[in-house]
């Protein structure tokens, strides 16, 4: 039962992390978006200045895949070499 509830967290862990990947891509998406329109529509161009911020902020930089990846290993070697087809 042990086993098995460190299954479920790591499970839950890794379904969290990936919301959360797809949540910040989609933040930065919309806040790139936000700023063309603007720039299209001032005189005023403010996306050079923001992006080059925005590349500088670990949480835009990274990704989650490493992470999920190691995860997944952390999964497997709980599972044991019987689970494996």
């Amino acid at each position: 039962d042990e086993i098995r509830a460190m299954e479920d967290e790591i499970e839950r862990i890794t379904k969290e992390l990936s919301e959360l990947a797809k949540f910040s891509r989609f933040n930065y998406t919309g806040f790139v978006k936000i700023l063309k329109k603007h720039d299209k529509y001032t005189d005023y161009m403010l996306k050079p200045m923001f992006m080059l911020r925005l590349k500088s902020k670990p949480h835009y930089s990274e990704t989650f895949d490493g992470l999920i990846y190691r995860l997944s290993k952390l999964y497997d070697q709980i599972r044991g070499p019987s689970s494996v087809k």
